[in-house]
């Protein structure tokens, strides 16, 4: 039990960091979107002055996958916690696995699905006494490592929860056996 005490500790901590960063990133990224609409901000040799709305949407569902992830963290505590309790085979750890392999495979698929949605953004480049403006339009799509760990993960946790399902089934029939 000492492994999964130490799992349930490190599992907390990226979990309450990730709260943290939840609760921080939309201030962060609205302030940074906002002082891009009223003065822009200068970035070595650039003068940012506009995003595009599309980007802002990828921006927003970004977010909604990162909130996704903290709440596969917050299942796997979960289930962590039943383990601890030594609920092995309890129909929530079951229940839990397969939800978190689906909630995975949900966020791999959506991450592939937002790599198609273009990045566009408008800045300004000073050369003595003149600016130079430019708009720049990426496509960006790639197929990720991200979208590939997530779909192995997501299936994993989804074997897990059929081994689990299985195990309980045999652990009860050899408590009915004699």
């Amino acid at each position: 039990m000492k492994k999964a005490l130490l799992l349930k500790g490190i599992i907390n901590v990226f979990y309450y960091i990730s709260i943290v960063v939840a609760i921080a990133a939309p201030i962060v990224i609205g302030s940074v979107l906002i002082q891009l609409d009223s003065n822009g901000f200068k970035y070595e040799e650039r003068i940012y002055v506009g995003v595009g709305t599309i980007t802002v949407f990828r921006i927003v569902a970004q977010y909604g996958l990162y909130l996704i992830l903290i709440y596969c963290l917050f299942l796997f505590r979960k289930v962590i916690l039943l383990i601890i309790d030594l609920n092995f085979f309890h129909n929530n750890v079951i229940a839990l696995f397969s939800k978190i392999g689906k909630l995975l495979i949900v966020f791999g698929v959506v991450e592939i699905l937002i790599s198609f949605i273009p990045i566009s953004y408008t800045y300004l480049t000073v050369k003595g006494s003149s600016f130079t403006h430019h708009n720049e339009f990426f496509k960006g799509f790639s197929f990720s490592s991200t979208f590939f760990l997530c779909l192995a993960i997501g299936l994993f946790f989804m074997v897990l929860s059929e081994l689990f399902k299985v195990a309980k089934e045999i652990k009860q029939e050899n408590e009915l056996t004699i």
